[in-house]
Order: C-alpha cells, then sequence, then structure tokens
C-alpha cells in the first residue's frame, strides 16, 4: 500500500469499542471507555469543526452557518465505503484543514530540501571521481563543489584524461543539479498538501537515482494522518447515526 492510501475497514476497528458521550451541545467525547488512546473531543461550531484529543489538534474552516451544516459536512466527506481510500479522494476534506499542533514554514522548507539537493549531488559528484583522483590533498579542494573548486582541482591535475573525466562529470552532475532545482523552485509547498509537491520532487530524484525525500521529516500533515483522522470522523458519524460497522 502506498503512503497516499490507507485500508479503511483496519482502521475503523480501532473505533469499534469508542462510545460517545455528550459533554455539552455540539460537543462530544468519542473515545474507549477507561482509555484515552484514540479518543478525542469533537466541537462543533457554526463554520468550524474541531477535533482535540489523542489524535492531535486540528480546526478544520468550511462555509457552514449552522451546527447541523457542518455535521453534514463530515457526514458527506466520510460516505464512501471503498475498503481502500486513496488520499485523492478525500482533497475537499484535507483543504478545509485550518491549523494544527505544528506549522510548517514553505520557504524554509524549501530551503531544507534545496540543502539536501545540494548534499547529494555533491556527494554523487565524489563518488564519480574516486577512481580518477586518490591524493587526498586534492580531494580536499572540492570538499565544496562548485565552479571555483572544480576549476583549482583541474589546474593541479596534469593528466588531460583525468580532466576530461572530471569535467564530465561536473557537467552532468550540475545539469542535475540545476533541474532539481529547478523542480524544488516550482513547488506551491503550500501548508497541508505539502506531499504533492515532495511527490514532484521525488520523481525528479528517481529518475536520477537519487534516494528519496522522507515525509515524516517534514513538520507537516502526513497524508496518513488525514487519512487516519478521516476514518475518526467515519467512525464518529457512524455512531451518532446508529450505523453499525
Amino acid at each position: 500500500m502506498s503512503e497516499l492510501e490507507i485500508n479503511v475497514e483496519d482502521h475503523l476497528k480501532y473505533f469499534k469499542e469508542h462510545e460517545i458521550k455528550e459533554i455539552r451541545e455540539n460537543e462530544w467525547w468519542f473515545g474507549k471507555p477507561g482509555t484515552i488512546t484514540y479518543g478525542a473531543t469533537i466541537i462543533v461550531r457554526p463554520n468550524k469543526l474541531i477535533i482535540t484529543g489523542d489524535l492531535g489538534y486540528w480546526i478544520f474552516c468550511m462555509y457552514a452557518k449552522t451546527e447541523d451544516m457542518v455535521l453534514a459536512f463530515m457526514r458527506g466527506e466520510t460516505k464512501s465505503n471503498r475498503k481502500i481510500l486513496d488520499f485523492r479522494a478525500i482533497d475537499y476534506f484535507s483543504e478545509k484543514v485550518a491549523s494544527r499542533d505544528k506549522q510548517l514554514n514553505p520557504e524554509l522548507t524549501r530551503d531544507s530540501i534545496k540543502d539536501t539537493i545540494e548534499d547529494l549531488v555533491e556527494e554523487r559528484f565524489k563518488e564519480s571521481i574516486e577512481g580518477v583522483i586518490y591524493e587526498s590533498e586534492l580531494l580536499e579542494i572540492i570538499k565544496d563543489v562548485n565552479d571555483k573548486s572544480v576549476s583549482k582541482l583541474l589546474k593541479k591535475i596534469n593528466d588531460p584524461d583525468k580532466c576530461f573525466v572530471i569535467e564530465d562529470e561536473y557537467g552532468n552532475i550540475k545539469e542535475m543539479k540545476q533541474s532539481l532545482l529547478k523542480i524544488v523552485e516550482a513547488q506551491e509547498f503550500y501548508v497541508y498538501d505539502i506531499w504533492h509537491s515532495i511527490e514532484n520532487i521525488n520523481d525528479k530524484l528517481k529518475e536520477y537515482g537519487f534516494p528519496l525525500l522522507d515525509y515524516e521529516n517534514l513538520e507537516s500533515s502526513h497524508p496518513r494522518q488525514l487519512l487516519a483522522l478521516w476514518v475518526f470522523v467515519k467512525a464518529f458519524m457512524r455512531k451518532k447515526d446508529n450505523f453499525h460497522f
């Protein structure tokens, strides 16, 4: 199963023994008696759905003038009975997230990814010329890989064949780097759908044979977090509407 999919029935089992306890009007605790694990308070207000508890702190905002309209949103969004749910099927649900525990700074994320790409291409270049130069003092020259350091390295090498290999490898890696950074710059990095941007970058990294970026290392909502939250809301609405698992 991919990073963007979830087995709904498997996750519904986590909430099978959950019970609804009304705290006050339009505010409920939904959890298993005797434990807070997988439990959360659900608060419905005009234009807002708030979920806070073991699943984190989430605020959803939508155009819904009354509490009943918010409940209708919840009911409508979770009506799918597909066993395997793809994240793209809950785009509308995810778009309504207005706040959560961690906020992502898109520009810091962009800079972080650029730094990662810099490291990847520099390492690739150094590996590619390991069979050409062995002297530690020469390798030290390209500790930081850039036009200046490579030019300095070439001046230190008297062998034309070695120079040709180094120039060719540097040209290739420079082209890869420019292509990757261009992809990064083209991404919007919206706070709550950053994984789409990461997917686009990973497609290019995969094409060049580089390691892929890890979703979990970014301060953003991972697709599976929102999918699991979607199932939690589905379980709540089933119980509230007297449906059976």
